[in-house]
């Protein structure tokens, strides 16, 4: 019993005497690395986006949908590294939101681009989201940490997103009314595109 109660006081002692503690996730600054991975999750427009440009370059062959797995990535920390500075007042509310109304003009319209056309497309779209992420910055962040985190999220998204599209939508056995629910999910995506610009462009 006595020996419990001197553990107890040295216990007790031993948290009185702790000042701070730092992770060594903090120290080694990785914290940048997950706010850039995680900040997709809490921006719906990116998901909307991928999961856009999946479906244009799905349907232009299983190849090229692949490539986006190079593609993504780069063109996100590419925007983040290179645009962030450029988005400020309304235009970031604007530039926002412009990839979800092009992408989904281009899903509604039915185009079904080339190889070419899906690689500049999905790079500007990929830029603009890239930028876009910038809102996720902390003051004093480490910039390549964080847009590494980004494009580690970008890739892997993209990865789950482009199988699945070619698996149920594109694959020649899918139904037909699957490549109809997808001209009608990019009205959606072009409407909201739209409405985001209008309320930015409010203020």
């Amino acid at each position: 019993m006595m020996r419990q109660r001197w553990v107890i006081l040295w216990g007790m002692a031993g948290l009185l005497a702790c000042v701070s503690a730092d992770a060594h996730i903090v120290t080694m600054r990785l914290g940048d690395f997950f706010m850039g991975a995680l900040h997709p999750m809490t921006d719906p427009i990116d998901w909307l986006v991928w999961l856009a440009c999946a479906l244009l370059a799905a349907r232009a062959g299983r190849l090229t949908a692949r490539w986006l797995i190079v593609i993504v990535p780069i063109a996100l920390a590419l925007g983040l590294l290179l645009l962030n500075p450029l988005l400020t007042g309304r235009l970031s509310g604007v530039l926002d939101a412009v990839p979800l109304l092009a992408a989904g003009l281009l899903l509604a319209a039915g185009m079904r681009l080339r190889t070419g056309g899906v690689f500049v497309a999905v790079s500007i779209l990929m830029v603009l989201r890239g930028a876009a992420n910038a809102a996720g910055l902390r003051i004093g962040a480490d910039l390549g940490l964080y847009a590494a985190g980004l494009a580690g999220a970008g890739y892997v998204a993209v990865t789950v997103l482009s199988a699945a599209v070619v698996i149920g939508v594109v694959d020649e056995a899918a139904p037909a009314w699957r490549k109809i629910a997808v001209r009608v999910l990019g009205s959606w995506l072009a409407a909201a595109g739209l409405m985001l610009i209008a309320l930015s462009l409010r203020g």
